[in-house]
């Protein structure tokens, strides 16, 4: 199945089937779901793989409020909309998870099916920040809040700690050094890093509208257990704010399951999507 595939966006299948829109999470691409567009588009979905606003240089706002999570959810069930769906299946990592975990409850509407891969549920990292463990895993969310000091650190060597970090994600991969070039180029890209940087400004720095925190959306929580910042012990006490979960935990994965363990979490997706069918 050939793929549609930019550093602004990702595609596959045919339009008119069940559309699965897959959110990347920071400081990633599109291309990082590259492993899972071609089996999920054979299965019969079309797959739209979107760059998140502000990444990689596309239309980045100025300041923090076009990240508050509100207006990221509307854009995105937009996104679904301009595709021709009313409801789409919706995959998220990392940040990307973020926002899919929101769309549910500010957009539930939109969504068919949720699938969360190591982004653990808004209230439960919430509370989680309150002990020491996950304050010292979660330490660069509160370095991210100062200006200028954190978009200086990163820009150091051509984006060195970024490409290290990325280069780990993609370690046996054949294609990596063409993938870092790609993640490089789009991180040079005028206004992208401080963009990226500013969804975790608007965290902590902008207050949404209030919606219910319960999720009611079928849901799979895929987590790799061997993820540095985020502990499994994040997967623990979702349950009660999600009632239908799945929990999918993979020993052998790191933060990028969908990276480190792409056969295993291809064959859960799409049975999870077939469920729901």
């Amino acid at each position: 199945m050939a793929l549609a595939l930019s550093v602004e966006t990702l595609t596959a299948g045919r339009p008119g089937a069940p559309l699965v829109v897959l959110l990347h999470g920071f400081p990633d691409l599109p291309l990082t779901w590259r492993k899972q567009a071609g089996p999920l588009a054979e299965a019969g979905y079309r797959v739209v793989a979107p760059l998140l606003p502000g990444y990689g240089g596309a239309d980045p706002s100025e300041g923090v409020e076009p990240y508050r999570m509100d207006r990221l959810v509307d854009g995105f069930a937009d996104l679904i909309r301009r595709e021709g769906a009313g409801r789409a299946s919706v995959v998220g990592h990392d940040w990307g998870g973020a926002i899919a975990w929101n769309l549910p409850r500010y957009r539930p509407e939109v969504v068919e099916r949720l699938v969360i891969v190591n982004s653990p549920h808004p209230i439960v990292l919430r509370r989680a920040l309150r002990t020491l463990d996950q304050l010292r895993r979660s330490w660069y969310i509160f370095f991210f809040q100062l200006p200028i000091l954190p978009e200086a650190l990163l820009r150091r060597n051509d984006f060195a700690l970024l490409a290290r970090l990325m280069a780990r994600a993609l370690r046996g991969d054949p294609e990596r050094d063409t993938l870092l070039a790609a993640y490089r180029k789009a991180w040079r890209q005028p206004g992208a890093l401080t963009a990226a940087l500013n969804y975790y400004r608007a965290v902590l720095r902008t207050r949404p509208p209030s919606v219910p925190s319960r999720i009611d959306t079928p849901t799979l929580l895929i987590w790799g257990e061997r993820d540095p910042h985020l502990g499994v012990q994040l997967t623990e006490g979702t349950r009660p704010w999600v009632p239908n979960l799945e929990i999918e935990r993979i020993p052998e994965a790191g933060h990028w399951a969908h990276l480190d363990a792409p056969e295993r979490v291809n064959a859960r997706i799409l049975a999870f999507l077939r469920a729901g069918h």
